[in-house]
């Protein structure tokens, strides 16, 4: 009897699951990433190359363009001070 398992399945399930949640993590990494570059812990022409394709898109949008303005609004410093 053949006891190996194959991995193949398993290995193309992680590998369009990679795929399909690189978007979401992308746009929600943005906020986080707007608080580091405030606090200088991110140099403004490595967040501004960071952020460029999801600008890009937003500025086509202007509904996407509101969500991701208020979205990067929650990590401003002015939420994190007391």
């Amino acid at each position: 009897m053949n006891t190996k398992r194959r991995a193949g399945p398993l290995i193309v399930t992680l590998i369009v699951l990679a795929i399909a949640l690189s978007p979401p993590t992308y746009l929600l990494s943005i906020g986080p990433a707007n608080w580091l570059r405030w606090n200088s812990y991110l140099d403004p022409a490595i967040y501004n190359g960071y952020i460029a394709p999801a600008e890009f898109v937003s500025l086509g949008c202007r509904p996407i363009n509101d969500a991701m303005v208020h979205y990067v609004a929650l990590f401003s410093n002015k939420h994190w001070r007391n």
